[in-house]
């Protein structure tokens, strides 16, 4: 088995020849690539996306990029890397600038990506609209889904897995055509 090197965090690791495509960094998870193959020829399907499906706000997209994805609301004092745009419609007052975060790794064995949400909010974020799934702030974090839904404020998103997927815009499509999650709006409990 050869010793490669992390172009990352620059640790040594041993890998089957066989698996060089598929292994991540056993120490900072980030995906192994063979010299000999362009970042751009590897470029394999995103960790996830963020489909908003919500009564209140537009239909929107977000593709999740590898590590931390931070989501709020559309601000100009805003520093998320997902921003939920309102539009001309009202804002979601219960919704942070910067709500969670997702951080998305790549499974040790190179199948996919682990979505781990954390909450960073004052009103908490809700998994599933179950009061049971809500977070707690800056402690809880929690391995997500296929298509769980998440509940910022009032607004809630759909986590779509980029490996559960073959095309995102008929999965949005699928989506937008299904009924919308109950609200959970008692955000004192």
């Amino acid at each position: 088995m050869p010793i490669v090197k992390c172009k990352s965090c620059e640790s040594s690791f041993r890998v089957k020849e066989e698996l060089t495509s598929q292994v991540a960094c056993p120490h900072c998870r980030t995906p192994y690539q063979p010299d000999n193959v362009s970042e751009e020829d590897s470029r394999e399907k995103p960790p996830g996306w963020l489909i908003v499906h919500d009564e209140q706000t537009y239909h929107q997209i977000f593709e999740l990029k590898n590590g931390k994805n931070t989501i709020g609301r559309k601000a100009d004092s805003s520093k998320a890397s997902v921003q939920i745009d309102f539009g001309n419609r009202p804002v979601d007052k219960f919704m942070s600038r910067v709500h969670c975060e997702i951080n998305a790794l790549p499974k040790a064995k190179g199948a996919g990506f682990d979505l781990i949400l954390k909450d960073l909010s004052t009103n908490g974020t809700v998994l599933n609209a179950r009061k049971d799934q809500k977070l707690v702030r800056g402690i809880d974090e929690i391995y997500l889904s296929h298509e769980d839904v998440i509940q910022l404020g009032r607004t809630k998103l759909v986590v779509i897995l980029g490996d559960r997927t073959e095309s995102i815009q008929q999965t949005a499509e699928d989506i937008a055509g299904t009924s919308y999650h109950e609200t959970v709006i008692n955000f004192n409990y």
